[in-house]
């Protein structure tokens, strides 16, 4: 059987859907570039927002015109009604069923939608390059703007054992970047009697010098509870120091709102714990703005917050209400404000992000080569810090020295001699 697909959404969802498809591949499915080649289209889908869910179901309508069609990912979890309204010929696969995707495939069933998926679903085909772990599913909190808690309504971490086979096989096949990936890395194994620490711990023991790795998205709170440990284990060199901390909001009153469990001075206390460990490590995070009842003030104390903390990386989105979410039956802020804060922003964003990429320009560091950009053909190398650098030449998996010679906001440009 011939399988077209298309993956959206974040690192958790690409991981899953590497997995799945490689599998898919172990049982005989042949995967084909065009949806007019295949038997079956298959699309791993997104539904974090608004704009987000209308470009599913948009795809998912033009699929049905050249196959039949196949849905997984968190629309099909979080709203699996919507997809059967409007397509009722499309069968629908949830997160926690994903493993057993080939059935659905097959014929053998339409809608799979209930259960949990195994601890150990990560053990059997692995791939190489830059390789994706989604090490738990589900988190702890309790975000009232969040869709995706009811598409992964409770943690479910995968066993060490079987996480660190599959980065055994990754590593076989040719793997030189491992991404460890969840809703929120830092509760990793709570629920099994395990932590994210003692993990990479027994992962550091077997791992390659000429390897690295990235800890992905941790909330503040719970990353707070593990960060001596964890920060104690980052120390490693082949462990890039980053740390995806997600802020939202600078003013505690919309913190709150929001639910989420620290006040901003709790952030900026953990964010210094990090700073003051590491040589310039990168701190990444999310804002939102936008949310109901965010004031002007309240706006105006994350503007602030933004030239404060100098985040290297900044994720920035408007708030869209979420069906089935607390926060989509709050009184809401109107669309011309959210469009002007975002703007807003967006200039002091990108003001910081360049006057902290500047600070490099001259200067000669050793990076790590792990992408290749085939549309415009280049290469892009990381810092110690994970701090991107766009090179015209590179060699995946290898170490250079480069020395920077251009800063934008988003990244570094520079020119490299292979060391290793």
């Amino acid at each position: 059987m011939k399988v077209y697909y298309e993956v959206y959404g974040c690192a958790v969802m690409m991981g899953e859907a590497k997995r799945t498809l490689k599998e898919l591949e172990e049982k005989g499915f042949e995967l084909v570039k065009e949806p007019k080649e295949a038997d079956v289209s298959l699309i791993f889908t997104c539904t974090v927002r608004s704009e987000t869910e209308q470009r599913m179901l948009s795809r998912i309508r033009d699929l049905r015109k050249h196959t039949k069609v196949v849905v997984t990912g968190c629309l099909a979890s979080a709203q699996p009604g919507l997809i059967k309204m409007n397509f009722p010929d499309v069968a629908i696969v949830s997160n926690q069923n994903m493993h057993k995707i080939h059935l659905v495939l097959e014929g053998r069933a339409k809608y799979l939608l209930k259960g949990e998926r195994p601890r150990d679903w990560l053990k059997g085909p692995s791939y190489g390059g830059i390789l994706i772990v989604p090490v738990a599913d589900g988190c702890l909190g309790s975000c009232t703007f969040c869709i995706t808690k009811i598409a992964r309504p409770k943690l479910h971490s995968q066993k060490p054992e079987a996480i660190l086979e599959f980065i055994r096989k990754g590593i076989r096949k040719g793997a030189y970047e491992i991404w460890l990936t969840a809703p929120d890395v830092a509760v990793y194994g709570k629920d099994i009697g395990t932590d994210l620490p003692d993990l990479l711990e027994k992962l550091l023991k077997f791992l390659p010098e000429n390897i690295r790795v990235r800890v992905g998205m941790m909330s503040p709170d719970t990353f707070e509870e593990i960060a001596d440990r964890l920060i104690d284990v980052m120390r490693d060199h082949r462990i890039y120091k980053f740390f995806h901390l997600p802020l939202q909001s600078a003013s505690d009153k919309v913190l709150k709102l929001m639910g989420r469990r620290y006040s901003y001075e709790e952030y900026k206390t953990i964010v210094n714990k990090v700073r003051r460990t590491f040589l310039d490590p990168t701190i990444a995070t999310d804002i939102m703005v936008g949310f109901p009842g965010e004031s002007d003030e309240d706006f105006e104390m994350t503007l602030k917050a933004l030239k404060e903390m100098a985040f290297e990386r900044v994720h920035l989105a408007a708030f869209t209400p979420r069906p089935l979410t607390v926060a989509a039956r709050m009184r809401q802020v109107r669309e011309h404000v959210k469009s002007r804060r975002v703007k807003e922003a967006m200039k002091v964003i990108e003001e910081v992000g360049l006057e902290v990429h500047k600070r490099y320009v001259g200067g000669i560091f050793k990076a790590f080569v792990s992408e290749y950009d085939q549309k415009h053909e280049t290469y892009v190398a990381r810092l110690h810090n994970y701090i991107p650098i766009i090179l015209e030449k590179g060699e995946l998996g290898k170490e250079v020295e480069v020395k920077i010679k251009e800063a934008t906001f988003y990244d570094l440009r520079g020119d490299q001699q292979i060391l290793s």
